[in-house]
């Protein structure tokens, strides 16, 4: 419901390009507003979904935990290009040594978590730079991620009860 919900506002911008002169610029900013609005709010709640994950794995030693920080700074533009690498780079080890602590390293139940598709997002970030339709590549990269992160935290939730 709410993909369909923001797809339709983003279709109802449209008939505003079949004026002309100022109106067309006025419905293209509209169009370019409203969609910097629906990436953001992805871009939030796709955050969310990281800390959720990094929550869901405490550590004895709780330095070796991805701190929400790292998470949150991919919000600063150009900085972002530091803190996801880093985020990915400490996820992986935090749910490496997690496994270890808790002697899951022969469970089942538990799904194995590789960071390749938080690497397809951040490369595909990197050439959007200089090719933009390569947006696309990061987009799917960050679709591919989140359902990965998000499906490894089910499976150690459903471990832990």
């Amino acid at each position: 419901m709410k993909k369909s919900f923001i797809l339709g506002g983003i279709l109802s911008c449209l008939p505003l390009f079949a004026g002309n002169g100022e109106d067309t610029v006025f419905a293209a900013f509209g169009l370019v507003v409203v969609a910097f609005i629906v990436m953001f709010a992805i871009t939030i709640f796709f955050l969310i979904s990281q800390s959720s994950f990094a929550k869901s794995m405490r550590l004895k030693n709780r330095d070796k935990e991805t701190s929400s920080i790292w998470i949150w700074t991919q919000l600063i533009p150009i900085w972002n290009f530091i803190a996801i690498p880093v985020t990915l780079i400490k996820l992986n080890e935090q749910f490496n040594t997690y496994i270890l602590e808790n002697n899951l390293l022969n469970s089942s139940t538990i799904k194995s978590y590789n960071n390749t598709w938080g690497w397809v997002w951040y490369i595909g970030s990197v050439v959007s730079i200089f090719i933009p339709f390569a947006g696309l590549i990061s987009f799917i990269g960050v679709i591919g991620f989140w359902i990965h992160i998000s499906n490894i935290r089910k499976s150690l939730i459903t471990i832990r009860n």
